[in-house]
């Protein structure tokens, strides 16, 4: 029994030495450990191309997305903004498909419906916010929740934390994420 515990002690200890911080070992063996990333990037939706690349790493895995952005050609202070994500990663959803911003301590896990593809972020008409299809205000920093490995054995997940500005620009803020357990949003 003790050559057992030994054994165990380590293996333990191996695997702390030998993997990244971030890795999907890792998240299983210490599952209640938050990775947090500070991202500090802006997308400026009226320079540039309509697709904005962007990527979150995740368990040691890159998650890309894309922010796109349509203008109204007749009315500068008409537009959308989407998110499109690949097939192994999603964003909270409504019921009607667009992204869901989460309030900071809501909780985001498999109790919720998650959209891969394309899903609306946000939209003006006539420079005011549809606060009915999605209640994101201009200029007020928000929470996304993301689910990464969702087809897995071991869906890991996540918020991301944003802004979308009055200078039609979005700041994305920073991410944080866990491994195989809900998370709350702006948990660290």
């Amino acid at each position: 029994m003790k050559r057992i515990h030994i054994f165990l002690l380590l293996l333990c200890s191996l695997c702390t030495l030998t993997c990244s911080k971030e890795s999907l070992i890792e998240g299983l063996i210490f599952g209640d450990k938050i990775v947090k990333t500070d991202v500090n990037k802006t997308f400026d939706l009226l320079q540039g191309e309509r697709y904005h690349e962007a990527s979150m790493k995740v368990n040691d895995e890159e998650y890309g997305y894309s922010i796109i952005f349509d203008q109204n050609y007749n009315d500068e202070n008409s537009y959308v903004a989407y998110f499109s994500v690949g097939v192994n990663m999603g964003f909270m959803r409504t019921q009607g498909g667009a992204v869901y911003p989460v309030s900071e301590g809501e909780e985001i896990g498999d109790d919720v419906a998650f959209i891969t593809g394309y899903a609306g972020l946000f939209r003006t008409i006539d420079g005011e916010t549809n606060l009915e299809a999605n209640p994101i205000e201009l200029g007020k920093p928000f929470y996304i929740g993301f689910c990464a490995d969702m087809n897995g054995l071991n869906p890991t997940y996540g918020w991301l934390k944003m802004e979308i500005r009055q200078d039609k620009k979005i700041f994305i803020y920073s991410y944080a994420y866990r491994a195989g357990k809900p998370i709350k949003a702006g948990e660290q």
